[in-house]
């Protein structure tokens, strides 16, 4: 049976999934093992078989198995901040005098969230980042060097600490947080089986077709071949897939897979010998936003003389220029968030309202949105509301209408697109009406909320569709993600310029720490311009990223943001008993320390979370509303 595997690094954690699992009832659907770091990546690779689906660990095992590349998902079991003041509050215990002072040690990319809501609290503690298991003597070490007297961290900090003679308290994850990541691995086993049903569907699909069918991705590996192209090629399967397309086609073949994959442009009946035999070849690009992002190449025998070859049209479920939530690049929570709640908000089949910055990828999220709704049979139309006509509501009948920078719409257009949202019917002349059963998502850059008040924008259109509003984060809100995003532009963009240029580290590292006003698109930007400026297999270093951005814009600090939504208290991740302030997670048990250590004075905590006490009101109300107070 498919099954979900914990690796518990220690007892407490093991403790704690074993209650889980005893509360689940079903020990078959959910395993624990005891494991940590190395040893838990060799006992993945050795015992774990085709029947597990995601795995669980914590810090440093989990970043560990996913630099390992493990053929399963993982997920992280998180950290939460009433575990972080438990374990301040058991240091402090530990602290002998005036001149004792606390260390935290834990990984670079979670001690950035710590180290805010610590501040708010006014705890004093020096963070000291790591990377991976070697860093995190040096850490205990440095630490020791500085005077500090208590260390918090996992079981190397435990261990190192011991060698080094000074205290140390672990950070203990709760039944909570093992809850949380083991409903978190639920939705990526309920993903994982519904991708899994898709591609076997698809794999009967394009294998009962005659002609032969490749799919070749935009980094130049084929992906995917169905049996008569294994058959015409003359090449098995576990051969075929995830090779490069110049190693199994001929050098004419390739530059023209090359030139379609580069150019866009289609190829048909393209004339080739395989050993003699005579076959055809059309070449179609996989076109996203106006790119191309791979191609589809099919294969036919070549009819002689005058006979006639009956081929049927492929109906394979490939299709061009669709992006879905899993095409999508993010782990930042900001991120994550963001998909979650658009996730849900794709199945209310409901008008929608999308702020965020130029470039944050609005007509992104919109699209992902309509492809997994009810409406995805129907058409995805993306306008920018300026330049907004009737025939554009038509077209989307049964579909999805995006509407880019919706307060730029003409003020003729105003009230027919009120109707649209409303009676679902657009004028059609002489005082007939059509129907046009369209969801309309709406994107803005513009405070909406400010221009309606300000009488620049009408209000009524303004509350039918802002019924479910979405805010997407800014590229510096999730600098976490960056490296990511650039190592998949990097790897669009050489195959389309046929380049291998590389970014070392120090230089990916740079570039987190710019401000991107253009967002996503800006980076895009950026790399294209890198690649198409650089000799074929550079090395771009940091050196030479700083001379590419200058003095100017990109490395100037974030400043604050006004958005549609900012300040208004969201709902975290689903399942989840937490809201989001100021794109800062808060669980209610967070909520409620912060209330007990400020003795119940909301003004003096609102000014510490940066909201008004209003919005402070509506957190303990949705807190009430949801079960969580006290």
């Amino acid at each position: 049976m498919p099954r979900i595997v914990l690796m518990a690094p220690g007892g407490n954690i093991a403790k704690h999934a074993y209650k889980l699992q005893e509360k689940l009832g079903n020990k078959k659907h959910f395993q624990v093992v005891h494991g940590y770091m190395e040893g838990a990546v060799a006992y993945a690779r050795k015992y774990l078989d085709e029947d597990v689906d995601v795995i669980i660990a914590r810090g440093n095992t989990a970043k560990l198995m996913r630099a390992s590349k493990l053929r399963f998902p993982i997920v992280t079991i998180p950290i939460s901040n009433t575990e972080i003041i438990n374990s301040i509050r058991k240091a402090k215990e530990l602290c002998r005098g005036p001149d004792s002072s606390i260390g935290y040690i834990g990984l670079e990319d979670a001690i950035q969230g710590v180290q805010e809501f610590l501040e708010i609290l006014n705890y004093s503690v020096t963070f000291y980042p790591v990377n991976s298991s070697r860093d995190i003597r040096e850490q205990v070490v440095k630490a020791k060097s500085e005077g500090v007297t208590v260390v918090i961290g996992g079981i190397h900090t435990q261990q190192f600490a011991r060698e080094q003679g000074i205290d140390s308290v672990l950070l203990e994850s709760s039944l909570y947080s093992i809850s949380q990541a083991y409903e978190h691995a639920k939705e990526v086993q309920r993903s994982l089986l519904q991708n899994r049903k898709k591609m076997e569907e698809r794999n009967t699909l394009i294998d009962s077709i005659s002609e032969g069918i490749v799919s070749i991705s935009e980094h130049g590996r084929i992906t995917l071949c169905n049996s008569p192209a294994q058959n015409f090629l003359r090449i098995e399967e576990r051969l075929l897939r995830g090779a490069r397309f110049d190693k199994i086609f001929k050098r004419t073949e390739a530059e023209a897979i090359a030139r379609t994959m580069n150019g866009g442009s289609r190829i048909a009946n393209h004339p080739f010998s395989i050993q003699g035999a005579a076959y055809e070849l059309d070449i179609n690009p996989v076109i996203v936003h106006k790119k191309s992002k791979g191609v589809i190449a099919t294969i036919r025998k070549r009819p002689n003389g005058g006979e006639a070859a009956a081929h049927e049209e492929a109906a394979a479920s490939l299709e061009a220029g669709i992006v879905r939530f899993e095409d999508l690049i993010g782990e930042s929570l900001p991120f994550q968030i963001a998909v979650s709640t658009a996730k849900r908000f794709a199945e209310l089949d409901e008008h929608l309202l999308l702020a965020g910055e130029f470039g944050a990828g609005k007509e992104t999220f919109a699209a992902c949105i309509h492809h997994a709704g009810n409406r995805a049979s129907g058409l995805f139309v993306a306008r920018n509301a300026a330049a907004l006509t009737i025939d554009d509501m038509l077209a989307a009948h049964r579909g999805t209408l995006y509407l880019d920078e919706i307060s730029e719409l003409p003020a003729e257009m105003r009230q027919v697109a009120l109707e649209l949202a409303i009676r679902k019917s657009v004028p059609a002349g002489r005082g007939e009406r059509r129907n046009a059963d369209v969801r309309i998502i709406a994107g803005t850059t513009q405070d909406l909320a400010e221009a309606t008040a300000a009488g620049r924008f009408d209000r009524r259109l303004y509350y039918a569709l802002n019924p479910f509003p979405l805010r997407l984060p800014t590229l510096a809100e999730r600098r976490g993600d960056i490296p990511e995003l650039v190592r998949a532009f990097l790897g669009s963009l050489n195959l389309e310029f046929g380049k291998e240029v590389r970014l070392d580290p120090a230089a990916i590292e740079r570039l987190g720490g710019c401000r991107w006003p253009g967002n996503i698109l800006e980076l895009k930007n950026l790399c294209r311009r890198l690649i198409a400026l650089s000799e074929p297999d550079a090395v771009l270093t940091e050196a030479r990223i700083g001379v590419e951005l200058g003095d100017g814009s990109y490395f100037r600090s974030s400043s604050e943001r006004n958005s549609a939504t900012e300040g208004i208290p969201l709902p975290a991740l689903p399942n989840e008993r937490a809201v989001v302030i100021n794109r800062k997670k808060y669980t209610f048990d967070d909520l409620r320390a912060l209330d007990a250590y400020y003795k119940g004075k909301k003004d003096l905590l609102a000014e510490k979370l940066g909201v008004s006490r209003s919005t402070l009101w509506r957190c303990f109300k949705m807190m009430d509303e949801a079960g969580g107070g006290s």
